[in-house]
């Protein structure tokens, strides 16, 4: 097999076996997280508490609307990045 010019596209679960999550678990990993990080970045920026809450729900239905096809892109992207 070229390596160079070979595409292996792994999904529904290959990768699990060797502990890496599915994409459906990333992003359920992701939308569970991303509020905590928001906080602890407007702590660090000195934002006030209800400006913080305000732009977590703001960006609750953004986050959970693309980032799966955010996360196919950066897949595709690293594949196409290793066979440069």
């Amino acid at each position: 097999m070229n390596l160079k010019s070979t595409i292996l596209i792994l999904g529904a679960g290959a990768s699990k076996p060797y502990g890496y999550p599915t994409a459906g678990e990333l992003r359920n990993d992701i939308i569970k997280e991303y509020p905590g990080v928001i906080r602890e970045t407007s702590n660090l920026l000195g934002h006030s508490w209800d400006k913080t809450e305000e732009s977590i729900r703001n960006i609750k239905p953004i986050i959970e609307n693309l980032i799966y096809h955010i996360l196919i892109q950066l897949i595709c992207f690293y594949l196409e990045m290793e066979i440069r």
